[in-house]
């Protein structure tokens, strides 16, 4: 059996949906199409510590594709500086290169989303 469509489509007249579930799925798009979560991938070449990796984890886990760098940065920095002493550096951003020396199993390059981040923590003498 064939069918066919039989609508004027010349007429001028827009039709509207009116069933209850056409807002819902305007609801849904407008979900699919906001901040998305990113789960971050470390590209690590040297072992970082656990405890340190989980809580890099933990704390990315609040932002998304649509957080600012300088916001990951700073909460970074801020968790690290507390939690494993000072000396952290932190650095996020879709384009940027860098030379630096580092304490050995205390640094890591993070892709996340279109940034990369790099997390390093700097010998401090007397700490």
């Amino acid at each position: 059996m064939k069918s066919e469509d039989t609508s004027d489509s010349s007429s001028g007249e827009s039709k509207k949906s009116t069933a209850p579930g056409s807002q819902r799925s305007q609801e849904a798009k407008s979900i699919v199409n906001g901040p998305k979560v990113i789960e971050p991938i470390f590209e690590q070449r040297e072992p970082l510590d656990d405890q340190i990796k989980s809580q890099i984890i933990l704390s990315l886990a609040m932002f998304t594709d649509e957080t600012p760098p300088t916001r990951i940065c700073e909460a970074l920095k801020s968790m690290l500086d507390s939690k494993f002493g000072k000396g952290w550096c932190v650095f996020a951003g879709a384009h940027f290169a860098g030379s630096c020396t580092f304490e050995e199993k205390y640094f890591a390059q993070i892709s996340f989303g279109t940034y990369s981040i790099t997390v390093f923590r700097i010998f401090i003498p007397g700490s």
